[in-house]
């Protein structure tokens, strides 16, 4: 379908507004590619920008920061066959998927 491989993620900021003397909450949501479907809803994660897949994802997972311990089932924590064999030394190395790209 046209949602493989992708999460929508929430990029939150503070700011000071310096006239009204307050802080202030920015939410964006962002599409980003996440190529061994590892992500799982309510998981932090950390974003990189790449070159565009689509017209609205342009950023890659790039690493779990913390798992949603509340929604996450006990066959999420499994992994697939093609997780088990790709296992990047660093997390700057690419997929071939993403190299042709």
């Amino acid at each position: 379908t046209k949602m493989n491989k992708t999460v929508m993620c929430v990029l939150e900021r503070t700011f000071f507004h310096p006239k009204l003397k307050t802080y202030f909450r920015d939410k964006t949501k962002v599409m980003a590619h996440d190529e061994l479907e590892t992500c799982n809803p309510g998981d932090r994660v950390s974003l990189r920008p790449c070159a565009p897949f689509s017209k609205n994802k342009a950023m890659v997972v790039d690493d779990i920061i913390a798992r949603n311990q509340r929604l996450m089932p006990t066959y999420w924590t499994k992994k697939t066959e093609a997780q088990k064999r790709y296992t990047p030394k660093t997390t700057s190395e690419l997929l071939p998927s993403q190299k042709s790209r």
